[in-house]
């Protein structure tokens, strides 16, 4: 497999996560004053996203979400399904067992940090939020791959763009690539075994015990919005004011389940208990800054 130009593999990558050009891609980007969220149609204006998108990353990063959107909105409820499965790759180990892994990768991309990677299975059709969702986590298991990087609602830095973490900046690059794997779901995922499921912790306002990040992820809304926020509880309608932006009306709804999360419908943020921790303690979701942000949780309900 041999990795195109800059320009081509942005455009192969974003072919890649628009399928049928059904619905929306996601685009984010750092700004002074946070994070700027845009929606391009998965198809039709290719070039000007990509070109957005080289154009900001000289400056910024730039992330995309991997499944598409069936509305402008970037929680989980607005995934209409993804056209890609995914696994992030920060260790050599699994980096190493990749390269024996079978079925291949259709695109592996280094995301700008030494020996991490993010690799894309393209789907023959599209698959739904929830079957992602299963498949993603099977194939992080089945390769030693990030274990909490499963989520549909997940972005990740887009090839030919700069990882700004780094100083100088370092080029996110397509590693790989061969259109031709692309698979079925069942093909894809056939064989391969979910990871074992972690202890669910309590909800209603206890604290919690967790030992890894995977724990982190099945810590109940009610539990985490409260103990982030500072907020005494979650009263019946299950709104509250949201941290994020001012406002005088409760308009940020705490979800019942820790898969639906919470979502604000004044800013349109939303997600899991990584995402609103982002927001709050103003740490990115990815690279050490991540790593800071999991390390917090984990002592914050230890």
């Amino acid at each position: 497999m041999l990795a195109p130009k800059p320009d081509i593999a942005l455009h192969a990558y974003l072919a890649m996560l628009g399928g049928d050009g059904q619905g929306w891609l996601e685009v984010r980007y750092r700004t002074r004053r946070g994070m700027r969220t845009l929606f391009y149609p998965a198809r039709g204006r290719s070039r000007q996203l990509a070109a957005m998108i080289r154009r900001v990353s000289e400056h910024s990063d730039v992330y995309i979400g991997c499944a598409i959107r069936g509305e402008r909105a970037g929680d989980k409820d607005a995934v209409a399904g993804s056209w890609v499965a995914w696994a992030e790759l920060d260790t050599k180990d699994a980096i190493n067992r990749l390269a024996s892994f079978t079925p291949a990768p259709t695109m592996l991309i280094s995301s700008g940090t030494p020996g991490h990677m993010h690799a894309y299975w393209a789907l023959t059709e599209r698959a739904s939020a929830d079957a992602i969702e299963d498949a993603n986590k099977r194939l992080a298991y089945a390769v030693g791959g990030d274990p909490v990087c499963f989520d549909s609602t997940r972005i990740l830095r887009p090839p030919a763009t700069r990882n700004h973490k780094h100083t100088p900046a370092l080029p996110v690059q397509l590693e790989e690539a061969c259109a031709a794997r692309r698979y079925s779901l069942e093909e894809l995922i056939d064989g391969l075994e979910l990871p074992p499921a972690p202890v669910t912790p309590g909800i209603g306002g206890e604290r919690t015990h967790v030992e890894d990040d995977a724990d982190l992820l099945t810590i109940s809304p009610d539990v985490y919005v409260p103990a982030l926020t500072g907020v005494s509880e979650i009263g019946r309608s299950r709104k509250i004011c949201c941290p994020i932006h001012k406002e005088r009306t409760p308009s940020l709804h705490v979800y019942p389940s820790a898969e639906q999360g919470w979502f604000c419908f004044g800013c349109r943020r939303g997600g899991s208990i990584f995402d609103l921790a982002s927001y709050l303690w103003q740490l990115d979701t990815k690279g050490p800054e991540f790593v800071e942000l999991k390390e917090r949780l984990r002592e914050l309900f230890r």
